[in-house]
């Protein structure tokens, strides 16, 4: 029986993209995450890097996006996959199907 499914996923994450610019602040995301860096270079041709954790082996290439959902877990994404799943929001958006918080009187 063909079954369809709609995603659950709703919040906003602090996402970052592997490029030469941002590589240091993706091994920082990783070494926060307990994953220990075994290996990373980056040059004009190659961005990558590799770390070690309890979960296994994580690796980032150029392009892909490096983030932590409201648990706390560290997704890895290609930016291509990424793209069709999320979508970029202002910083003071609302969410929809998220409680909205009341301040008290």
């Amino acid at each position: 029986m063909k079954k369809k499914f709609k995603a659950k996923v709703s919040g906003v994450f602090d996402i970052v993209q592997l490029s030469d610019d941002t590589f240091s602040e993706v091994v920082e995301k990783l070494k926060a995450n307990d994953y220990h860096i075994d290996q990373q270079f980056t040059n004009r041709e190659e961005c990558y890097v590799e770390a070690i954790g309890d979960s296994g082996t994580k690796s980032v290439s150029r392009g892909d996006m490096v983030f932590t959902d409201e648990t706390g877990e560290l997704f890895i994404m290609s930016e291509k996959r990424f793209n069709a799943t999320y979508e970029e929001v202002e910083e003071d958006s609302k969410i929809p199907n998220q409680e909205m918080a009341t301040d008290p009187v």
